[in-house]
């Protein structure tokens, strides 16, 4: 698992958040089947020096009953981020669809990132002032 769709995964989360001090790492087989290939795993990332405080969980697993595929989930103090599905353009392009394609990189609007703040940061967002979340 690690060494196929985890290895992307671990490769973008390296790039947003840097070599981290320890990683902890646990597999696992969630299908109810004996395979001598995993289909889940749990990475906890661990950081030091200016980055003591930061935590970062990769949890990547075949099997899920949501209707998108949770993609990130990325939570601190001033904001949070989720985003739903992979990115489009690799199923398009294992279809053989290219840049010049029609609807090429498009996504649905159900998968879009969700970027919530504390405070007002685009144009585009709102702020519930009200909730205290």
């Amino acid at each position: 698992m690690i060494f196929g769709i985890g290895s992307h995964t671990i490769d973008q989360t390296l790039i947003l958040s840097g070599p981290p001090f320890t990683v902890t790492g646990f597999y696992r087989s969630f299908r109810g089947i004996e395979n001598a290939v995993d289909d889940a795993l749990t990475n906890i990332l661990q950081y030091g020096g200016e980055k003591k405080n930061l935590v970062v969980t990769v949890k990547i697993s075949m099997v899920t009953l949501m209707q998108y595929r949770l993609k990130y989930f990325i939570r601190g103090y001033n904001g949070t981020f989720v985003k739903f599905r992979d990115d489009e353009q690799e199923s398009q392009v294992m279809k053989g669809l290219g840049m010049e394609s029609h609807g090429f990189g498009v996504e649905l609007e159900a998968t879009w990132g969700l970027l919530t703040m504390k405070e007002k940061v685009d144009a585009f967002q709102t702020v519930d002032e009200g909730s205290g979340r």
